[in-house]
């Protein structure tokens, strides 16, 4: 078993690998193999979100704040796209009382640089008087 047609069944993990091949094999030999291979399906994995005692968590300020003018709150987030080899990563920035976004960026790496680009590009038309992010990792 190659890794070349080992990357076309491991959406599925060991099962997709399993129903995937012509020869009739146990999954738990898939299993062993797909772990001697180095390959692994992702999901998420048993207590990923576990609270560290020592991160510090702030209120949420904007709860019950009313919304009442275009740049009084803007907001950002990034978010990954999935591809066939990796990951792509965007990031938007939007006003919360219009629903517009104001800029946005795409990149096929997580550095920061992009993030600021799209920052820079809505501060260079208006400055807001509160800026939230999610607390994200």
């Amino acid at each position: 078993m190659s890794s070349t047609y080992a990357d076309r069944f491991t959406g599925h993990g060991a099962w997709g690998l399993a129903l995937g091949s012509c020869h009739v094999v146990c999954r738990d030999r898939v299993r062993r193999l797909m772990r001697l291979m180095g390959i692994e399906s992702l999901y998420p994995k048993p207590r990923q979100s576990v609270k560290d005692r020592e991160h510090r968590i702030y209120q949420y300020l904007l709860r019950e704040l009313v919304i009442e003018h275009v740049d009084q709150v803007l907001a950002a987030g990034v978010t990954y796209i999935r591809l066939r080899r990796g990951f792509a990563y965007l990031v938007a920035i939007m006003d919360w009382k219009s629903l517009s976004v104001l800029a946005r960026k795409f990149s096929l790496t997580l550095e920061a640089d992009f993030c600021l680009m799209a920052l820079n590009r809505t501060l260079t038309r208006s400055i807001p008087q509160i800026f939230n992010t999610d607390h994200g990792c």
